[in-house]
């Protein structure tokens, strides 16, 4: 039995402000990341002692440099780096059980979501899917569903555990803080957190039988409303995309990862509108 686990840094105890998850060699991200590897590591250790031979890692932070290899379980296998063709679901396929997310946050716009953001907070407004608005845990989730495998588990603050409940009926989630508001939380101790992880995702995996893939089958209408009218500019000249807004883009894909992957095109064209 192989697992797949996507993790991302918001969603982690403590992490209540982006200088926690973005200033590399400063003391709060060393601290953070620390612990962000220490999640990963007991929903790791969950599966693994739960019969899982192998088990699969996409550090899916930023430039995904975030997780320490030698903390996490030796049977690990670790994916990092940028530029990746599935971007924080790469390396999964047919050949696993089920996938999880550790330190996921909810999407942008979400009342008391802590640092809530739809991939990019700087560029990115409302992501919408077939006219449904939609964030990274559910297009993660479907990217996820394409290849058949179940997300089981999840991990973040509470809007992130209703966020996946939603859409999921019968994940297991881990409530890791309270969101405040976007910049505040109520966090568990690390190590309660880390417990917690761990005996959920354990539950996760004895449960997976239960969980069915998330699926967007057919053709797929993505829409994404930007921050401003210079990113839908930049993004704007990608083939086969129709402007249906002043910051608005839109286009149709045939299938579920031809929309994963535009997307991830469109963001990536809209980061090059420089910012003043």
């Amino acid at each position: 039995m192989k697992i797949y686990i996507s993790s991302d840094i918001e969603g982690v105890t403590g992490v209540v402000s982006w200088e926690h998850s973005t200033e590399k060699g400063s003391r709060d991200y060393e601290v953070m990341r620390r612990r962000m590897t220490n999640e990963v590591a007991a929903a790791a250790n969950a599966a693994l002692e739960s019969g899982a031979g192998e088990v699969v890692v996409a550090d899916s932070h930023a430039n995904s440099t975030n997780l320490i290899h030698e903390d996490l379980p030796k049977k690990v296998k670790l994916i990092q780096g940028t530029q990746r063709p599935l971007s924080m679901m790469e390396g999964v396929d047919e050949s696993f059980a089920a996938a999880m997310f550790v330190g996921y946050h909810s999407m942008r716009n979400t009342l008391h979501g802590t640092l809530n953001h739809s991939f990019s907070g700087r560029s990115i407004y409302e992501i919408r899917l077939n006219g449904n608005p939609i964030g990274e845990f559910g297009l993660n989730a479907a990217m996820a569903g394409v290849f058949g495998v179940p997300v089981i588990f999840a991990s973040g603050d509470r809007a992130l555990c209703e966020e996946a409940q939603e859409l999921i009926p019968g994940i297991i989630t881990v409530e890791t803080k309270r969101g405040i508001g976007m910049i505040a939380a109520e966090s568990l101790h690390p190590e309660v957190s880390c417990e917690l992880i761990k005996s959920g995702a354990a539950e996760a995996v004895a449960n997976k039988g239960n969980m069915k893939p998330y699926r967007i089958e057919g053709e797929v209408h993505l829409e994404i409303d930007f921050v401003r009218t210079g990113h839908a500019d930049a993004a704007g000249s990608m083939p086969r995309v129709e402007r249906i807004s002043p910051k608005g883009l839109a286009c149709k894909a045939a299938d579920y990862t031809e929309a994963y992957q535009a997307l991830r095109t469109l963001i990536n064209l809209a980061s090059t509108f420089p910012l003043q």
